[in-house]
Order: C-alpha cells, then structure tokens, then sequence
C-alpha cells in the first residue's frame, strides 16, 4: 500500500514525500517505488528510528532516502 502511494503521489506532481514508517529489512517493493520517486526528482524523506541507536532503519537508510532521526544527543 505505502509503495502504490508514493507511486500516486508522484504521477500527481508531489515534490517530496515524507515517511514515519520503518523496518529492519528492505522491501523489494518499496525500493522499487523509492527509484521511482527519485527517477522523477522527488524528495524522500524518512524517519531513521525512535531508539537512539545509529542504525537507519528502511527505508532511510536507502540511499534515495534522506534519513531523519530525531534522538539526538544533547
């Protein structure tokens, strides 16, 4: 479902896609739909993880993700 969204998103002339979503494991499918967002110049931005660890989940640690995590250190 996520995938066949970004997909639309993109036909539909988004700019940037956002996603607080994650997995330990790449997803052939998603990775696919990321090509395609990148293909057509559309930002990715994903969510890293909530665990303070330096371990990107996916799809931010895809290379055509740009990778967000919010548990930084202060």
């Amino acid at each position: 479902d996520v995938s066949a969204k970004i997909i639309q998103a993109v036909d539909r002339g988004t700019k940037v896609v956002l996603l607080a979503l994650g997995s330990h494991l790449p997803t052939p499918v998603l990775e696919q739909a990321l090509t395609y967002a990148e293909s057509h110049g559309v930002l990715v931005v994903a969510a890293a993880g909530n665990r303070n660890v330096h371990v990107n989940l996916f799809p931010a640690a895809n290379p055509r993700a740009i990778a967000v995590n919010t548990c930084g250190r202060r």
